[in-house]
Order: structure tokens, then sequence, then C-alpha cells
């Protein structure tokens, strides 16, 4: 039964993976009322798009720029779509595959989604286009660069309950310093107009701050980690210092997992079959665009810093195992698709069931 599951799986992968342009037309009432019609250059210069794109009511508007050729394209209309509809936000779709006068003459292959405020560009997505990842970015990018807080509503947001969003927040980032007359507070004010969108930057800025044992205090709460709570900084808040602790520490980014495999074991096993192992080896996993890097080198006698020179020195690859190849990858992608799936019945029937009423 898990072999014809998984021909299965793999037959579904490659069909999605060669989706067409039909889907666009097939399936046009997901976000018809969405796309501008850009094939009219002098009607939709981009000055005039974006006035009539805006409102008073709603001062940002967001742009999905496509090309609508592939799964990618797919996913990323019916995700900017979905989280547009949720936020009740202003937001357009162009074909980039049609001439026009909106789309930049650079590479246009990804999807590109713009966020627009009084018609100026403030940001662009640089997530994926997956699950709630849009929709969240749409109301994060709504919120103040900082926000300045009063002592009472301190704990709220040290338990990510932030206004503006249906659940708790991963992480929020909260500065308590007594005056604004500092370089601290020029460098947190900098690099929140850098990542405007990316994270929930907040402060408290009070003479109160003072009556601490240490000011001031940089902390970057996580409430949804079961292990990390808060990260706390005190002392040495420079530049590059308070840019890693406001974006490594707050991610959890790591550059390098470790991992030991021994006997026949059924993981060790497993991971010998993906990665082509038949002999003890050293294998370094490395994350390219389009799949997976393999290095491997046969355990001799080497000591510590030859392995560490080896692993520093890596450039090429030996193997690259594509994305649809990878088990683990392949699982990814199934997931993927049959949340676009729902996510195209959904938007689809809406739109149908509106029409024929």
């Amino acid at each position: 039964m898990e072999q014809v599951k998984a021909v299965k799986d793999s037959k579904r992968l490659d069909r999605e993976r060669k989706k067409d342009r039909s889907v666009f037309q097939k399936a046009a009432h997901a976000y018809e009322d969405f796309e501008v019609n850009a094939e009219s250059e002098e009607q939709f210069k981009f000055d005039y798009w974006l006035k009539v794109a805006g409102d008073k009511g709603n001062r940002h508007v967001f742009a999905l720029l496509t090309r609508k050729e592939n799964f990618e394209h797919w996913e990323a209309i019916l995700s900017f779509v979905d989280a547009a509809k949720r936020s009740n936000q202003k937001g357009y779709i162009v074909d980039c595959g049609k001439k026009n006068n909106i789309c930049p003459s650079t590479d246009t292959d990804n999807p590109v989604l713009y966020a627009f405020r009084d018609d100026e560009i403030q940001s662009i997505y640089t997530g994926d286009f997956q699950k709630d990842q849009v929709y969240d970015w749409m109301l994060t990018i709504k919120q103040p660069e900082i926000k300045m807080l009063r002592e009472e509503i301190v704990p709220s947001y040290r338990s990510g309950m932030i206004p503006g969003f249906d659940r708790p927040r991963d992480t929020v980032v909260i500065l308590f310093i007594h005056t604004k007359k500092s370089q601290i507070w020029r460098n947190y004010v900098k690099f929140a107009k850098e990542n405007h969108g990316r994270f929930h930057l907040t402060a408290l800025v009070s003479e109160e701050v003072k009556k601490w044992a240490i000011y001031p205090a940089f902390i970057t709460m996580k409430p949804q980690d079961p292990y990390v709570k808060a990260f706390t900084l005190h002392k040495d808040i420079h530049w590059n210092r308070f840019r890693m602790a406001c974006s490594q520490e707050q991610t959890s980014e790591r550059t390098a997992f470790y991992a030991a495999v021994s006997g026949f074991d059924l993981f060790g096993m497993y991971l010998m079959s993906v990665f082509n192992v038949e002999e003890p080896s050293y294998v370094v996993v490395r994350r390219q665009e389009k799949g997976w890097c393999i290095n491997k080198r046969a355990i001799e006698t080497d000591d510590f810093l030859r392995v560490k020179a080896w692993v520093s020195s890596l450039e090429d690859c030996q193997e690259l195992i594509e994305d649809f190849k990878f088990p683990i990858a392949r699982l990814a992608l199934l997931e993927r698709y049959s949340d676009v799936e729902e996510l195209e019945r959904e938007h689809t029937a809406v739109e149908r069931n509106r029409d024929e009423l």
C-alpha cells in the first residue's frame, strides 16, 4: 500500500510541476476581480494605476506582479487573493507576460509583491507564498515601524497579543529606554525603517526606565517558543550588535546542524539511501535555490582540524538533488499543492456562486 501511495504521490508531483497556463483560465473566478487590464499602456501608466488603486479609507495598496506560467505563480496568486480578502486590503494582480508600463524591465520570472502607501513603494515582500505568510505580512506592514508602548500595555505585547491580529505573534521586540536623545535610539529607528514588515518592533521610552537596575534594555520576546521565551541585551548595544540581536536571535537562525548516525537504525539507513552513502562518511547538505547540494567524504583517520578545513573549503557540489526528488521536500511540495487546491476550491466556488446569484 505504501508503495502504491508513493507512486501516486510521485505522479501527482510531476503533474503539478508541469502545470501549464490553462489553470489560470479554468479557475479565473478565483482571482479575476483583482486583475487589472494592463494591455492598454496609456490607460495603466504607473502613476495613474496607483491613483486608481488608492482610496481615502485605506492608505495601503498591494500589487502582485506575476507571469501566470507555472505552479509557483498560481500559488502566489491564490495566496495573495486569500490574504487580501481576509485582511480586507486593496490589491491588484498584473500579468507581466503582457506588454505594459507597470512591470519592471528586470527579471520577472518569480512573482513579486509590492506594498504601496500613499502612492509610494513602502516595501517589497521577500517571503514565500505559502500558507498564511502573505496574510501575516500584509497585517504586519500596516503596523507602525516602531510601536510606542505605555507601561500598562507592555504585558500584552510581551505575550504576543498585538492589536490587529487574530492570534499571538511569534516574536515581539521591545526596547526599554529613557530618552530618544541617544545613538541607541537612532540605531533602532534606522533598523526599523530598513526592516518594516519583517518584525514587530516596539519601544517604551520613559524616565521611569532609569529606576531599573540596568538600562537601556533590548528584549526579544518569543511567546510561542516552548523552550526560549526571551533574549535580553543590555550591554554593548552598538549598530552591528544591535542588528544581530534584532534579526538572528529572534528568528533562531543557525549556521549548521550536526548529527552522528551509527549502526543499522532505520533513520541511518534512510539517510544513507537518500544521500547514496555506501561507506562511513561525513556528509554536508547545503540548501540551494532549486535543490540540495550534497558533499561526501569517507571517514578515515582525519582529525577535527582536517574535517573542519574540508567543510570550510566546500564550494562546488558533488551531487545536486533537486527539490522534487528529495523525499522531505516532496512531502513539503505535496502539502503546498494541497493548500493551493483548497484555496482554489474555496475562492472559485465563492465567486461562481456570487455570479450565479
